[in-house]
């Protein structure tokens, strides 16, 4: 790998990685100030279940994506092809857990929270955080 390419690659990462985190803080200071500190705080709630759901179920699929690939034993479309069909089965699976303990979640963990946004914020985050997770790889 030449320096340019490296150098170029360097700063596209950096570059990218700097407007995520100012899109980020944007978006918090504008949650801020439009929900108020009591509403701020539910949807902190409601987004921390499915992200939690979301990292328990990962399995260390990325990291083992890369190691098959690398060893060359398998090509990338068969390593493709079974992480998302495994992401769709967890995905699936932890949607259904979640839904059929929704109202001990709601009564417990998240008191004051629609049923509604419960299950909108789940399909939100899993569907960003598999996508995110499966592009990397």
């Amino acid at each position: 790998m030449s320096t340019r390419n490296l150098s170029k690659d360097f700063v596209s990462v950096f570059g990218t990685r700097v407007v995520w985190t100012l899109m980020a803080v944007d978006t918090g200071i504008l949650l801020a100030r439009v929900l108020g500190p009591y509403d701020r705080g539910i949807l902190a709630r409601v987004l921390l279940l499915p992200s939690t759901v979301v990292t328990l179920g990962k399995f260390g699929i990325t990291q083992s994506n890369v190691y098959f690939i690398n060893r060359e034993q398998y090509s990338a479309v068969q390593v493709a092809s079974n992480a998302a069909a495994l992401a769709l089965a967890v995905g699936v699976f932890s949607c259904a857990v979640c839904w059929l303990a929704r109202d001990w979640l709601l009564a417990t963990i998240l008191p004051g929270v629609e049923p509604w946004a419960l299950a909108r914020s789940g399909t939100l985050q899993a569907k960003k955080k598999h996508s995110i997770r499966f592009m990397k790889s």
